[in-house]
C-alpha cells in the first residue's frame, strides 16, 4: 500500500515539474550574426548591434559581440544595428533555426541623394488584359522596397529609393512577366523593361503549372490514361 501511494504521488508530480521545465525553457535556441553591407554590395563586416528586441520586449543586444551571439531563443524579434559612419536600419528577423544569418543593407550620410528620388520607367511589351499587373522596386542589400502602378501607355514612376543596387520587377495574377538590375542613382531617360526579353525563365518563376501524361488520344501512348501532375518550379531556381 505504501509503493502504491508513493507511486500515484511520482505520477502526479513529475508531469507538473516537466510541464514547468517546458515553459521555463525556449523550444530551441541559436547562434545568430548580424553582418552589414552598404546599398552598393560592398561588405562593412560585422554590424553592431544595439537593439534585439523580442516579442515581449527583452533587449538581448548586449549578447552580441563583434556582430554574433549565441543562446539566442527562437522567436521574432526587432533589430537596430549599424557601422561607424552609417545610419543605423531596423527591421523585423524571425529566428527559427540553428544558425541564422541577418544581412543588412546601410546608408552613408553622403549617400542621401541632392537629385528628386525619383525613378521613371516603362513597360513594353503587352500586359495581360483581364489580371492586374504592377511594378515592384527591390533593394538587393536592404530591406527596403517601392511598389508602383503601371499607366495604359506602360509607363511606371517609385519615389523616394536610394542609392544602391535593385532589382526592378513587373508582376501580375499570372506570376512574375520581366525583371531586370538597377542602379542607383542613374541618369538619362526613363528605364525600360521589355515583357518577353528580360523574363525570367518559366522553370524560375515560382509558379506551379500542370504537366500533362501522355494520353491515348495524342498518338504517343495508345494504353496510357489522361492524368495530370503537378510540378513545382521554384524562384531563382534553387529547389
Amino acid at each position: 500500500m505504501h509503493l502504491t501511494k508513493l507511486t500515484l504521488l511520482l505520477l502526479l508530480v513529475l508531469p507538473a515539474t516537466s510541464l514547468t521545465r517546458r515553459q521555463q525553457e525556449p523550444d530551441g535556441c541559436a547562434s545568430v550574426k548580424a553582418l552589414a553591407f552598404d546599398t552598393r554590395a560592398h561588405f562593412l563586416g560585422p554590424a553592431i548591434v544595439d537593439l534585439f528586441e523580442s516579442f515581449y520586449h527583452k533587449n538581448l543586444a548586449s549578447r552580441f559581440r563583434a556582430g554574433s551571439a549565441d543562446n539566442i531563443p527562437f522567436g521574432e524579434y526587432r533589430i537596430r544595428a549599424y557601422v561607424e559612419g552609417y545610419a543605423p536600419e531596423t527591421r523585423y528577423v524571425v529566428v527559427e533555426q540553428r544558425r541564422v544569418t541577418i544581412v543588412l543593407g546601410l546608408i552613408v550620410g553622403h549617400e542621401l541623394p541632392e537629385f528628386p528620388p525619383v525613378l521613371r520607367g516603362r513597360v513594353i511589351g503587352s500586359l495581360p488584359s483581364k489580371h492586374r499587373s504592377y511594378a515592384r522596386l527591390v533593394s538587393l542589400y536592404s530591406n527596403a522596397s517601392f511598389e508602383s502602378d503601371i499607366a495604359p501607355n506602360g509607363e511606371f514612376e517609385f519615389g523616394g529609393p536610394g542609392w544602391g543596387s535593385y532589382l526592378l520587377l513587373v508582376v501580375s495574377e499570372d506570376g512574375l512577366l520581366a525583371a531586370r538590375t538597377v542602379e542607383l542613382p542613374r541618369s538619362g531617360p526613363p528605364i525600360e523593361v521589355t515583357i518577353g526579353r528580360d523574363r525570367v525563365p518559366p522553370w524560375e518563376t515560382g509558379r506551379v503549372h500542370p504537366r500533362r501524361e501522355p494520353s491515348a488520344n495524342d498518338g504517343r501512348s495508345p494504353t496510357a490514361p489522361t492524368t495530370l501532375r503537378w510540378s513545382a518550379t521554384h524562384t531563382m531556381g534553387t529547389p
